[in-house]
């Protein structure tokens, strides 16, 4: 990507956007004490620094795919301007989006996938490409398969942790993927 100098300003983007909204999402879960991480070194107000830095790089490989995909022409950067109609779904889906997200900032919805679904919706309205959808199913089936897994062995501790919990956090993935390859997406034809 060092000769597509506005790729590689949209990797550390996307790395920081990422690595805010996982710190955001890692600080109300231990603050509501869904989950927590004992006896890690460095922490940020209770979130180990490996976690939002695990996202950074997240954002970075995100990026990276959308170029490698842009390079493949399996992905498109030009889009026409989206219609009005199309512009007032999304509308109607940012706000929903915002709505969950307050929700699940006081407590009251316990699924990341409530806000981020139609936010990535809104997103893929405006970008269209079957690639990233193809990306972001993927992801469901490796985190899945991750976070049960590792949990087992990890250091981490959750409250009630089942297949239940495993699949929310999986689903929200497809979302968060979705997203984060969208906003990438948006970010290269702004830059």
């Amino acid at each position: 990507m060092r000769d597509y100098p506005s790729f590689l300003a949209c990797s550390v983007l996307a790395g920081a956007i990422a690595a805010i909204l996982d710190y955001v999402v890692e600080r109300i879960g231990i603050t509501r004490r869904l989950w927590d991480y004992p006896g890690e070194r460095m922490p940020i107000g209770q979130v180990p620094l490996s976690v939002p830095l695990l996202f950074f790089f997240c954002g970075i490989i995100a990026t990276l795919i959308v170029f490698l995909l842009y390079q493949q022409q399996l992905v498109s950067l030009d889009h026409p301007a989206p219609t009005v109609q199309v512009g007032l779904v999304q509308a109607g889906l940012v706000i929903l989006a915002c709505y969950f997200i307050v929700q699940y900032a006081v407590g009251r919805v316990r699924s990341l996938t409530f806000w981020a679904l139609p936010l990535s919706i809104a997103l893929y309205l405006f970008f269209p490409e079957p690639m990233l959808l193809a990306i972001a199913v993927l992801t469901v089936y490796v985190d899945y398969y991750l976070e049960k897994s590792l949990v087992k062995r990890s250091n981490i501790r959750y409250e009630g942790y089942n297949d239940q919990t495993a699949i929310n956090i999986a689903l929200s993935y497809f979302a968060t993927t979705l997203l984060l390859l969208e906003v990438v997406t948006a970010l290269a034809v702004v830059l």
